[in-house]
């Protein structure tokens, strides 16, 4: 075999490798940077639900007391704005439903233009579609669970599970 077709061989078979391997390592190459673009997505939904979650008892506080201080308010109103725009980015549509609601009934609740039963249990609704978004099983804690747990942080409000909620 002359040396020029010998280069050409072994350029080729240098060729045919890069490609096949390109070929075969592109898929898992995605596949891995998918994998871990769906990691960094799930934990930004923990950090948020969870920033939510440490806020409650402080938006059960001003529901519940008719004179919380403004300052008080204030701060918990400033959390929960900065949690808002999060809450949209990385919340599933039904967590994203169950928070429009949930904020509707805070509105009106904090003018005094509806009672607490009704915000607590849009709270308990946004806090099962935050739990099934995070991949909770829907039979782990039910709503009467969420309804005891919302009444032990806010002591001053029982709210009483109601079978047609």
């Amino acid at each position: 075999m002359n040396p020029g077709a010998a280069i050409l061989v072994s350029i080729a078979t240098a060729l045919a490798t890069s490609i096949i391997t390109f070929l075969l390592y592109t898929p898992k190459l995605r596949a891995d940077i998918e994998k871990e673009l769906r990691s960094q997505f799930m934990e930004q939904k923990w950090q948020t639900y969870t920033q939510f979650a440490e806020l409650i008892p402080q938006l059960m506080k001003c529901e519940a007391v008719q004179h919380t201080p403004l300052h008080e308010r204030q701060e918990t109103a400033q959390a929960l704005a900065k949690l808002t725009g999060q809450m949209f980015i990385v919340g599933s549509p039904e967590v994203q439903k169950a928070f429009i609601e949930w904020i509707m009934h805070h509105i009106k609740t904090t003018e005094g233009s509806e009672s607490d039963d009704t915000t607590s249990f849009a709270l308990a609704k946004l806090l099962m579609a935050m739990r099934l978004d995070l991949g909770c099983q829907p039979e782990t804690g039910t709503f009467k669970d969420l309804l005891t747990i919302l009444n032990s942080i806010e002591p001053s409000t029982t709210i009483r599970y109601r079978e047609n909620q």
